[in-house]
C-alpha cells in the first residue's frame, strides 16, 4: 500500500531511525529546529500511521534501504 499523508506533529510521534524508535520532540530538539517552525512542518506517514519522514529531521530507515523514490517540494510562507 502507497498511501502516504501528511498531518502536523503530534505529541508522542516516533520515528524508526538508525534502528531505534525515537522521539520526533527529542530529534527537533538535536537538528536545533525552532519551535515555530516545527508546527509548520509536515509529517508524513504511511496508512498505518508509521512515520515516514520528518523534514530536516529524519527518515525512516525502511525507506532509505528502499528503490524507491520520492520527490516532494515543500513551499513555506
Amino acid at each position: 500500500d502507497l498511501g502516504l499523508f501528511a498531518r502536523p506533529k503530534e505529541d508522542g510521534d516516533k520515528i524508526i531511525c538508525g534502528g531505534m524508535h525515537k522521539k520526533l520532540k527529542k530529534l527537533f530538539c538535536e537538528k536545533k529546529i525552532p519551535l515555530s517552525l516545527r508546527a509548520k512542518l509536515p509529517i508524513l506517514h504511511n496508512s498505518k500511521n508509521e512515520i515516514i519522514w520528518a523534514p530536516l529531521v529524519a527518515i525512516c530507515d525502511s525507506e532509505k534501504s528502499s528503490d524507491k523514490q520520492l520527490k516532494i517540494t515543500l513551499f513555506y510562507n
